[in-house]
């Protein structure tokens, strides 16, 4: 079972949007930039995404972030 397949719903929109802000962060910077401006968003109360992040629990964020890691690394190897 993947990653993805492993995750409910509510993860799955929540790995969609990290997906969207970092294809967006990274047309526009190389990648230690776009991963860092990405996080910023999920542990600055001031952004987008922080206030969906923080209704998960310790597990379940790690879930996400392994999810989104690895769909990070396809796409490099794509490139």
């Amino acid at each position: 079972m993947t990653d993805l397949e492993k995750m409910d719903e509510r993860q799955k929109m929540m790995l969609w949007h990290m997906r969207d802000d970092y294809v967006h962060f990274r047309n526009l910077n190389d990648l230690t930039p776009s991963l860092y401006l990405l996080f910023d968003q999920l542990t600055d109360p001031q952004e987008c995404l922080f206030s969906k992040y923080e209704k998960f629990t310790g597990k379940e964020k790690i879930q996400i972030i392994r999810a989104f890691t690895n769909w990070a690394l396809e796409q490099e190897e794509m490139e």
